[in-house]
C-alpha cells in the first residue's frame, strides 16, 4: 500500500488505521507513507508495479492526487487506487481513472477497513475449489490449476504436480470453478 496525504494529523491517523488494518487481518504487506507529490512520484517511476493499492488525497497542495490518477492512467500504470477526499464533487471525474472507491474525510474507520478488504479479497486472497472422489475431499487452488478436461467420462484437473481425476463432468467442473477462470476451447 502506498498513502498520500499531505495533512500530517490525517496522514498519521491513516497510517495507524491501515497498519492496524493489515495486522488484524494477518495480510503480509508492507505500507508506504508519502506527505506529497514528488516522492511518491519519484517511487512510482522508480519501481512500477510496487505498489497493489494506492490511498491517494485528491485535494492536495501543487498536483492534486486527481491530476496524479490521470497521469498513471495515461502512462498505462493500472494501481489500483482509493480516493481519499474532503469534497464529494470530486467522485464523478474521479471515475474516469477507475478507482476501486471513494472515502470522504474525516475516513471513517469501518469503512476504510470494508473498502480494504473488499479489495484484499477481490485481488489476492486464494480461491480454492473443493472437488469429491468417493470420500476423499480435494481442496485445489483455482491459482494452481492448469488446465481441466474430459477423459472417459470423467474431468481431469491437471496441477504442476499431478493429474486430478473425478467422476463428473467437464460441465460441472466449469460449475465449480470461479466465472471467468478458464477458458472452454471447443464444445
Amino acid at each position: 500500500l502506498a498513502l498520500w496525504e499531505d495533512d500530517s494529523r490525517e496522514r498519521d491517523n491513516l497510517t495507524k488505521l491501515c497498519r492496524a488494518f493489515l495486522d488484524a487481518q494477518g495480510i503480509p504487506g508492507t505500507l508506504e507513507v508519502f506527505p506529497n507529490t514528488v516522492e511518491l512520484e519519484e517511487a512510482l517511476e522508480e519501481a512500477p508495479g510496487r505498489y497493489d493499492l494506492l490511498l491517494l488525497d485528491i485535494q492536495m497542495e501543487g498536483r492534486t492526487g486527481m491530476e496524479s490518477a490521470k497521469e498513471l492512467r495515461a502512462r498505462g500504470d493500472q494501481v489500483r487506487i482509493l480516493f481519499l477526499t474532503g469534497a464529494a464533487e470530486y467522485a464523478l471525474e474521479g471515475y474516469e481513472v477507475g478507482p476501486i472507491h471513494f472515502l470522504l474525510k474525516p475516513v471513517d474507520p469501518k469503512a476504510l477497513e470494508r473498502v480494504l478488504l473488499s479489495d484484499w479479497k477481490r485481488h489476492h486472497q486464494t480461491k480454492a475449489v473443493l472437488f469429491r472422489n468417493g470420500n476423499r475431499q480435494f481442496p485445489l487452488g483455482v491459482e494452481e490449476i492448469l488446465y481441466m478436461e474430459s477423459l472417459n467420462r470423467s474431468l481431469v484437473m491437471h496441477t504442476e504436480d499431478r493429474a486430478y481425476t473425478f467422476p463428473m463432468t467437464l460441465a460441472q467442473g466449469e460449475l465449480l470453478v470461479p466465472p471467468g477462470s478458464f477458458a472452454r476451447c471447443h464444445n
